[in-house]
């Protein structure tokens, strides 16, 4: 996962616009925020190997972040991944699962 994420880090930013929220400008918050789930959520596919045991875990961590349908989605698209395969099919076959 770290080769995936967009590096904000040495970049002189006042401003972060967040998608589905009111701006902030607090974007040492964002960032850090941000880093620290993506973190979380590197260390919970570590630790479980199904996609419901991915879920329990990133929800009770994180109950108001995201809607469960989004979650539930994203945790089945990743043990996807794992076994390879197209990502967007693999995105697609988690919805459809």
């Amino acid at each position: 996962m770290p080769g995936n994420r967009l590096s904000l880090e040495g970049h002189d930013l006042d401003i972060v616009e967040v998608g589905h929220a009111d701006s902030d400008d607090d974007a040492v918050r964002l960032i850090a925020g941000t880093r620290r789930y993506l973190d979380d959520a590197e260390a919970a596919l570590a630790a479980y190997d199904t996609p419901a045991e991915f879920f329990d875990a990133m929800l009770a961590r994180y109950p108001e972040h995201l809607g469960p349908t989004v979650l539930w989605v994203g945790a089945r698209a990743l043990h996807l991944a794992r076994e390879g395969g197209d990502p967007v099919q693999n995105l697609v076959a988690a919805w459809r699962t």
